[in-house]
C-alpha cells in the first residue's frame, strides 16, 4: 500500500519549472514562514514542477542570478515541512517510468 498523506494545515503546489528561475523560490519561503508558525506544511510538485524533483536539476537553477540555487532554497525549510509529494501530469502516468519523474526522495 502506498505512504498516506498526512493532515496538512497548508498546502503549497508547485507548478513552475526550471525554465522560469525566478519564480521557485517564493514556495520555500512560504513554506518555512508556515512551518515556523507551527504548520504541518506540504509542498506538492506538478505539471513541469516535477521537473525539479529530478536529481541535479535543483543545483543548476539559480532563481537569482549569482545568488544559491534552488536547493538551497528546497533544503532551507527542512524538517518543519512534512513533506515534498510529487503529483505527476497525466502524460507522465502513462509513460514508462514514473521513478525518472517522481524519486521517492529528494534528500
Amino acid at each position: 500500500m502506498s505512504e498516506q498523506i498526512p493532515a496538512i494545515d497548508f498546502g503549497i503546489v508547485m507548478t513552475s519549472g526550471p525554465d522560469t528561475p525566478k519564480r521557485l523560490a517564493s514556495p520555500f519561503f512560504l513554506a518555512a514562514t508556515a512551518a515556523a508558525e507551527e504548520r504541518s506544511v506540504v509542498v506538492y510538485f506538478t505539471g513541469l514542477g516535477t521537473l525539479l524533483l529530478q536529481k541535479g536539476v535543483a543545483e543548476t537553477v539559480f532563481p537569482k542570478e549569482g545568488g544559491k540555487s534552488l536547493a538551497g532554497f528546497m533544503d532551507w525549510p527542512g524538517k518543519m515541512v512534512r513533506g515534498l509529494y510529487c503529483v505527476p501530469p497525466p502524460w507522465i502516468c502513462m509513460a514508462s517510468s514514473l521513478k525518472t519523474w517522481c524519486p521517492t526522495s529528494r534528500r
